[in-house]
Formats: C-alpha cells, structure tokens, sequence
C-alpha cells in the first residue's frame, strides 16, 4: 500500500534538518541563533502537517469503517516516513562528501570544476 504523495512530500520537507544535523555532527559547520530558529520552523510545519495528514487520514478510514484499515495506514505512514529520511541522510551525506572533497587539493576548483565534480558525485553514488 502506497503513501499520500503530500505526506512523503512533507517528509521530504525536513531535509534541511538532516543536512544541519550532519554538517553539526562531523564539525563542518555551526549553527547559528538565526540558523537554529529557521529549523526550529521547519519542525513546527512538518509536524503540523503530518499530523493534519494524519488525522485526514483516520478520518477517510473511521468513513470506512474499518479499523484494520487504520492502523495499516499508520504502518504505512511510518514505512514511507523510514524511507524518506533515510533518502534525506542520503542526501546530507552526498552534501557533506562534496563539502570534504571541495576542501581537499583534489576538489580545489582550479583542479576539477563543477561539471566534473558533479560527475564524480554520479559515479560515486553508482557504487
């Protein structure tokens, strides 16, 4: 059973938290008061709309009448949720390579350019 495109959507809203969180974790970058309040937004709208997905989501299914349905879609929802975030890490963690490659003498910009980095990026990302 698939999820609501509007929910993976939203999920997928919550990247910039990922990114932050992996550039705090490894030392590559502090947050500032300014960085950590808009991240603070991006929590509080995620979770707003989750949970007005969700509570739609009952709704359609309490119409129904069927409470096996309900807690499938709940399952459903935790599963689609699992799966975008671990696609937004997947993305912190390609930003976070670029980040470190970038910083090296190999990834200097007078050495590889942009396109050939973004190659690198494809071929790596292929293994």
């Amino acid at each position: 059973q698939a999820s609501d495109a509007s929910f993976v959507e939203t999920v997928k809203a919550a990247e910039p938290i990922t990114s932050a969180s992996v550039a705090v974790l490894w030392k590559i970058e502090v947050l500032s008061w300014e960085e950590a309040a808009s991240l603070g937004g991006i929590v509080v709208g995620v979770l707003t709309s989750t949970l007005a997905n969700g509570m739609m989501s009952t709704k359609t299914a309490e119409a129904a009448s069927a409470g096996s349905l309900v807690s499938s879609s709940v399952g459903t929802a935790i599963r689609a949720c699992a799966v975008v975030m671990t696609a937004n890490l997947c993305f912190s963690f390609r930003g976070l390579y670029q980040k470190i490659f970038r910083a090296s003498p190999q990834g200097n910009p007078s050495v590889m350019d942009d396109m050939n980095l973004q190659y690198r990026m494809q071929q790596i990302g292929m293994c």
